[in-house]
């Protein structure tokens, strides 16, 4: 394997000693490929300092002080030698071959910077150590630019970046205590490098409840940050999904299902999201034209928000209104289903647009 494919594995460690042995074992095993694997210790407190001894010169190590898991990424970036990036979470695995794979696709459009596979969720292993699949994180077929505008679209480790293409958008955001990896294939997206869609690789998801994804309130507030974001960037003429009724479509649909989520615990963020809404479908009444026929995309983005609309029946007609006008043909009829009906046509819709 040329030098110039060299691949680093970045792994954020603040005591997760008991799960990081397997997270390095899944980069290690990687043999088809050139490989170093950085790993960072986050000031943590038990006994990963020990884990990362027994390993020795099998892993190169970054000690700081407890910074966060952003700023733990950035260092190992900043120490990182390989031309391509791959953030693993210490609770996390690599699955066999999946560095060589999302190389392959890399290469295969060799415009690209940013290569995202497939993954599932795990909470165990089996006896010869291979996670025990309990579910999977559906892989989109195209316009991942889109679905970025929506909600994020695959774990950290399912990307492989370019080093120069993160280290030029900044890395990722210190500020952020979640959806810190969003933000970042966003600004990567919006820079002109949305990700090629990799199939053939998998990674896994590790559930458990320490996990920080299991902090509701937290995503739901920062999943609030990110709308915003993601309408800023909308106003770019440069960005392509903002070119598209699509993008404007996942905006509109994450702002409203955020909004519903946060309106009982965390009103001030909820009505926030107000300003990102009035602009998403004020944009897209100037799409009437163009979205006339609406392609499976948009169709996916408009079932979700119809499905959001009837757990908000105040917000239904003040919605629904510009998109009749916008998409004369699919709102109103999805409009007219029932609720399994609706259910139905949504996983139709969905089983199109994804692995």
């Amino acid at each position: 394997m040329p030098c110039a494919d060299r691949i680093s594995v970045v792994i954020a460690a603040y005591n997760y000693g008991r799960f990081l042995p397997d997270a390095i074992r899944s980069a290690l095993e990687q043999r088809d490929v050139s490989c170093e694997v950085v790993v960072v210790d986050d000031g943590s407190t038990d006994d990963t300092a020990d884990v990362l001894r027994r390993h020795g010169r099998d892993v190169v190590v970054v000690s700081q002080e407890n910074k966060g898991l952003s700023a733990a990424r950035n260092a190992g970036l900043a120490r990182a030698r390989g031309r391509y990036v791959v953030f693993l979470d210490a609770d996390d695995l690599l699955l066999p071959g999946v560095l060589a794979s999302q190389l392959r696709a890399l290469r295969e459009d060799g415009r690209k910077a940013m290569a995202v596979c497939r993954s599932h969720f795990f909470e165990t292993l089996d006896a010869r150590g291979q996670p025990r699949p309990t579910g999977e994180w559906r892989l989109f077929r195209e316009a991942l630019d889109a679905h970025l505008c929506h909600f994020n679209i695959a774990p950290p480790h399912a990307f492989m970046v370019r080093r120069e293409a993160v280290e030029g958008c900044g890395g990722f955001d210190a500020g952020l205590a979640a959806c810190e990896d969003h933000d970042l294939w966003l600004r990567l997206a919006v820079a002109g490098e949305a990700p090629v869609c990799n199939p053939d690789g998998r990674v896994a998801y590790r559930r458990h409840p320490g996990s920080m994804s299991r902090n509701l309130d937290r995503q739901h507030a920062h999943d609030a940050i990110l709308h915003h974001r993601v309408a800023e960037a909308l106003r770019r003429t440069d960005f392509p999904a903002a070119r598209r009724p699509e993008g404007l479509l996942g905006c509109l649909a994450g702002c409203l299902l955020t909004r519903s989520r946060l309106a009982a615990r965390q009103p001030g963020p909820a009505e926030g999201l107000g300003g990102p809404i009035r602009d998403m479908l004020d944009r897209l009444a100037g799409e009437r034209a163009a979205a006339r026929e609406a392609s499976d995309t948009a169709a996916y983005f408009l079932s979700r928000i119809e499905a959001t609309l009837r757990l908000d029946p105040e917000a239904g007609d003040a919605v629904r209104a510009p998109l009749r006008r916008a998409f004369p043909e699919p709102m109103p009829a999805l409009a007219a289903l029932s609720e399994p009906q609706l259910r139905d046509a949504s996983q139709r819709l969905t089983a199109r647009l994804v692995f």
